[in-house]
């Protein structure tokens, strides 16, 4: 039964029975209206009827169709779960149209492996050749599936209306005038809405540092192409940013995935990185760093937690999210993702390094340097005032920039750098830091 691919919407206009069934499955899922009109017109075609005349029809003949249209698709050698879909989206239409069809529907079994079955998850290594091919953009859309457990559908939907929005990571603050993005948390939250979620509800996942960068220098470079990124700016879009600043369709998601895997050399599904995220995951549950409750949970799976999350109104703990953030992060690390630490540390992250490493040539202790907090935000002029600050109170001037000395040490201090000032009798002088 070739030539799915007809376009089958002009049938809308001529059946207003049509559009109102179409329209109510879209309400819930355009995908499915649209798969649904597809394969009720192509029977159509195919059997040489009309959607009137099958409005019309007894539950036996609606039967005998639905038999008629399995042998078919059975001699085509279609697959068991190719062949459920068309049951399931006749059966939709038939019932729209008030008849009951009581008969079990028996499929075949699968004769032979399909491409989905032969799937094995990738390896990080493998995951790595494919981020090492990818574009920035590709970068973060594959990530967001590997390394968040998000379905194509969360980063860009069906109709490319609404998709993963700057919203969505709240952890994450974009400075427009630095033209810079920084994460408060790492690894961040990731928030998935009810209308992205397949199941209907709002779950949270989290980003591990790699995903965090890519999506820092993907932002970042939008940012210095001059695009203005508010709340509800999408994650991921066009890469023609200017030109196209909306979201982007689920289909043009995958098409673009595809594109890095194929460069990588390997002929997956791009759906095989949100297979990688759980793989890694149920090994990470072997290795008791997370349970399975919350690995389930963070693939939008309904379980034990979402049932928590539900009725406290969206909303968990906020000890239990730090305590998922913790472990998640060890899962990661362990588990998940290709770099090691150092390969994607931030440049804050290597500017705070470098000026630990300065203060502790000045002489100030670990418990100093911890007691300043954050120090990847002290500039050059801080650090050399801390520095010169240190070194007066090693010196013993107590902020000040001059000292007294006893005069026989006087020839001491200038071989060593310090100026002489004057005299102070009886048998003192004062002498000064070089200006």
């Amino acid at each position: 039964m070739s030539g799915e691919r007809y376009n089958y919407k002009g049938l809308l206009a001529e059946d207003k029975n049509l559009e109102r069934w179409y329209n109510n499955l879209k309400r819930s899922s355009p995908a499915n209206a649209d798969k649904s009109l597809q394969r009720v017109g192509y029977v159509c075609r195919v059997f040489n009827t009309t959607t009137a005349k099958m409005a019309t029809m007894t539950a036996k003949e609606a039967a005998d169709l639905i038999y008629d249209v399995l042998s078919a698709l059975e001699k085509e050698g279609k697959q068991p779960t190719y062949m459920q879909d068309y049951v399931k989206s006749l059966k939709s239409w038939f019932f729209h149209n008030q008849i009951q069809i009581i008969q079990k529907f028996k499929l075949p079994k699968s004769k032979s492996s399909t491409k989905v079955s032969d799937e094995q998850s990738p390896t990080p290594d493998q995951v790595r050749r494919v981020l090492n091919a990818a574009d920035q953009k590709q970068k973060v859309e594959c990530t967001l599936v590997g390394f968040a457990g998000l379905r194509p559908e969360v980063v860009g939907n069906y109709l490319g209306d609404d998709g993963l929005q700057v919203r969505d990571l709240p952890e994450m603050k974009v400075n427009h005038k630095k033209k810079t993005v920084e994460f408060e948390k790492i690894p961040t939250l990731v928030m998935v809405r009810e209308n992205l979620s397949k199941a209907g509800h709002q779950y949270i996942t989290f980003m591990p540092d790699e995903g965090c960068q890519y999506i820092r220098e993907l932002l970042e470079l939008r940012l210095r192409r001059g695009e203005k990124i508010k709340p509800e700016s999408p994650i991921v879009n066009s890469i023609k940013y200017n030109k196209h600043p909306g979201h982007i369709r689920t289909t043009n998601i995958g098409d673009s995935m595809r594109t890095a895997i194929r460069k990588a050399g390997f002929d997956w599904r791009p759906y095989i990185l949100r297979t990688y995220f759980d793989t890694r995951m149920m090994m990470a549950e072997g290795d008791r760093i997370i349970i399975e409750d919350w690995r389930v949970f963070w693939m939008g799976h309904k379980g034990d937690i979402e049932h928590v999350y539900t009725l406290n109104k969206k909303k968990l703990p906020e000890d239990l999210i730090e305590q998922m953030r913790e472990a998640f992060a060890k899962a990661a690390e362990k588990h998940l993702v290709t770099t090691t630490k150092r390969e994607v540390m931030s440049q804050d992250l290597i500017r705070a390094q470098w000026n630990r490493q300065f203060l502790e040539m000045a002489g100030y202790s670990a418990q100093e340097i911890d007691a300043m907090g954050d120090l990847s935000s002290l500039t050059p002029a801080q650090i050399n005032k801390l520095f010169q600050e240190k070194t007066k109170r090693n010196l013993g001037l107590n902020g000040n920039t001059q000292k007294v000395v006893p005069l026989e040490e006087v020839r001491t201090h200038i071989m060593d750098g310090w100026e002489y000032v004057r005299d102070l009798p009886p048998g003192d002088a004062i002498i000064k830091l070089p200006s």
